[in-house]
């Protein structure tokens, strides 16, 4: 099996990538500590107003589950992943969708 190399890119060539920008009223209290704990398999950048979610390739509905994590949060990084993103940004102040069900805390 042969290893995949990224191109090196010219000095004015940029990447970038996407990202889901969702309501933390889209998650439960209870979620947001299952990403804080070192054990979690997920990682994740907390700040102030909510944390920002790294969407893995190998991360699949079943182990999301299996940690404990809410259907709210299952829904949302099934669809992030399937939409590509790189990262979710749960933030206070985010979009709200319909499609996803919403939690008080």
């Amino acid at each position: 099996m042969t290893k995949k190399v990224r191109p090196v890119l010219k000095r004015r060539q940029l990447q970038f990538g996407k990202y889901l920008d969702i309501s933390t009223g889209h998650v439960t209290q209870k979620d947001f500590d299952l990403l804080e704990r070192n054990d979690c398999p997920i990682t994740s950048y907390s700040y102030l107003e909510g944390c920002w979610v790294h969407v893995a390739k190998d991360v699949t509905k079943a182990s999301l589950r299996r940690l404990g994590f809410s259907a709210g949060f299952v829904a949302v990084y099934l669809a992030a992943k399937e939409q590509r993103c790189w990262f979710i940004r749960f933030d206070c102040d985010g979009f709200t969708y319909e499609r996803f069900p919403t939690y008080e805390w």
